[in-house]
């Protein structure tokens, strides 16, 4: 049996600790993965549980952004805001479709907010109430698939709810988004397992499997994109190793479950529809990036040890030693810890070995965990810029690949199907190691292995860089605009210009407060005509404004909110532009 069985079909458990962990009460199980997870978050989220949710992840740029998308969302539930065009970049349409969505956010975010919390704390709970969903389901669809040992399933959720890269990235919260893969996932599943029994409830499961899998999409697009995109790679080789029966199992499956292929196409068709009004029109105005935007985030061989400077074991090593001026690009180090990598690597030459010479292997031959490691090495090399050649190019012709600029992100995603090819191979060799090795040594190698897998996703660098008390401090001191103005930017002459993003999210912020649209704003591209992203250039930035009033025709009266003063005035452009 080839891989694309590998999720039909329990691995068998014969062994005496697979028998013990049958015996464990359903209860007892749940209370052990509820602990590992409570473990984990203590570590990842100790910033946040120190200060008393006081420390925010994430920077005063990208998460205030984020956290004002959110906002928008739940005010426009409320009915005091357009949700397809949050207000800024005044008067421009269509503004949600210049970033991800975070649509299913709302699912923690809406409820925090309608209790009483600020939108600092519920931005918080939202990761945090994430990183328990991730962890679960990864257990889950690992315990679905192969049945491995409690520790093993505990060990490879960890690894992909609480990696490194993720934390040292946090500074991207959207890529938290990976955390909600594993649901489609164990979606995907039912839906394969129902599509072979013919099962009545197969068109229910995918249907759910085609909603949630859009969703994500929709809600964080390039979590999604490589999500989509790892999918095909490891189709693609699951039928280069197995081409025959890879096809006449699919075939098979679509034959016999098409109700299930049906449940998909209509889950999809909401949510498809959403996706096509939402970043269509968006796509349209501004275009997509060129692959030489794309190549300014190409990442280096070195950077695929490139673990961060903060990393608990590498950094100093191997990151200073080795990675040399790469480590200093934020944006490069996304690389999967080596002990992971190299560990994934092994388990998927042994277990492809084991499984060649065994004549008789149970449930067949699946080679599962040697597809899924050949997905994550070439996800990770994808962004790599080899010599003259920039590996991106094989993909960019894909619908939807011009929307990507950070391609080297992609390796967040190649951390969680590492992971998940990890719990397979050990799972797999798991019972051939009992026989070979003595059980002492096997206990203190696996206990050595799992201790150093854990401590190399520990990062000591700083990823929360706001302070909730200070943030909502700033914005309370900005008083509410005067009656009269129907649009307002903000101006500064104290504010740093390395942080422009900084002043752009503090006028959203105010303007999704109170209702009023803004000329400023910030996403990952700017409107024709829009010079505004710098607020302290002075007399230019004051002519920047004169010019997008008069572009875009903009009526009513515009207001200046001067964030050194905290005072608000009419603009003139005749007047204030010649300053």
């Amino acid at each position: 049996m080839h891989v694309a069985e590998a999720v039909t079909h329990d691995v068998p458990s014969t062994d005496a600790a697979a028998d013990r962990r049958r015996r464990i009460e359903p209860g007892v199980e749940a209370l052990i993965v509820a602990g590992g997870w409570l473990v984990g978050q203590l570590v990842f989220f100790r910033a946040q549980w120190s200060s008393g949710f006081d420390r925010v992840m994430g920077d005063p740029g990208a998460a205030r952004f984020i956290i004002y998308v959110n906002e928008n969302w739940y005010q426009s539930l409320l009915g005091h805001a357009s949700w397809r065009n949050p207000a800024f970049y005044h008067p421009i349409k269509n503004t949600l479709g210049l970033s991800d969505t975070f649509l299913l956010w709302q699912v923690i975010y809406t409820p925090a907010r309608a209790l009483g919390a600020d939108p600092f704390l519920s931005y918080q709970l939202v990761l945090v109430a994430s990183s328990a969903l991730g962890f679960v389901t990864f257990y889950l669809l690992v315990r679905t698939l192969w049945h491995p040992p409690i520790a093993l399933g505990l060990l490879g959720a960890a690894l992909f709810t609480f990696s490194n890269a993720l934390y040292v990235n946090a500074n991207h919260p959207q890529l938290f988004g990976l955390l909600l893969l594993p649901s489609v996932c164990l979606l995907g599943v039912a839906s394969w397992r129902a599509a072979q029994r013919r099962a009545p409830r197969g068109m229910l499961w995918g249907a759910a499997f085609g909603a949630l899998g859009v969703l994500i999409l929709y809600s964080t697009f390039y979590v999604g994109f490589f999500s989509l995109l790892a999918l095909v790679i490891a189709a693609l080789v699951a039928v280069i190793a197995a081409p025959r029966a890879s096809v006449a199992s699919v075939l098979s499956a679509i034959r016999g479950g098409w109700k299930v292929v049906v449940g998909i196409a209509v889950g999809a068709v909401l949510p498809a529809i959403l996706f096509a009004i939402t970043f269509l029109p968006a796509l349209h105005a501004a275009g997509g990036y060129k692959l030489q935007s794309a190549y300014f985030f190409r990442a280096n061989l070195p950077d695929l040890l490139n673990v961060g400077t903060g990393n608990l074991l590498w950094g100093a090593s191997v990151v200073h030693g080795l990675v040399h001026g790469t480590a200093a690009l934020s944006e490069r180090d996304y690389a999967v810890t080596p002990v992971l990598l190299v560990l994934s690597l092994i388990a998927a030459v042994a277990s492809t070995i084991r499984e060649h010479r065994d004549p008789a292997p149970p449930n067949g031959r699946r080679y599962s965990c040697a597809v899924l490691t050949a997905t994550g090495v070439v996800l990770l090399l994808l962004p790599m810029a080899i010599g003259a050649t920039f590996l991106w190019r094989a993909v960019y012709w894909i619908p939807g690949a011009s929307g990507i600029r950070a391609v080297d992100r992609i390796s967040i995603v190649a951390c969680g199907v590492l992971a998940l090819a990890l719990v397979d191979g050990a799972t797999r060799l798991t019972p051939w190691l009992r026989s070979a090795v003595p059980r002492p040594a096997l206990i203190v190698g696996a206990c050595v292995l799992a201790a150093v897998l854990c401590l190399e996703q520990v990062n000591v660098s700083d990823s929360s860089q706001m302070s909730r008390r200070t943030q909502l401090a700033l914005l309370a001191a900005a008083p509410a605009p005067p009656w009269a103005c129907t649009s307002f930017f903000v101006e500064t002459k104290r504010a740093s210009a390395a942080h422009p993003a900084r002043v752009q999210t503090t006028a959203m912020l105010l303007s999704v407060r109170d209702a009023l649209p803004t000329l400023n704003g910030t996403s990952g591209s700017f409107p024709k005509g829009w010079h505004l992203f710098y607020p302290v250039w002075g007399r230019r930035y004051l002519t920047g404004v004169a010019h997008w009033v008069a572009l875009q025709h903009i009526t009513g009266t515009v207001c200046a909110l001067n964030l050194d003063t905290s005072q608000w005035s009419r603009f003139a452009p005749s007047t204030r532009a010649g300053r």
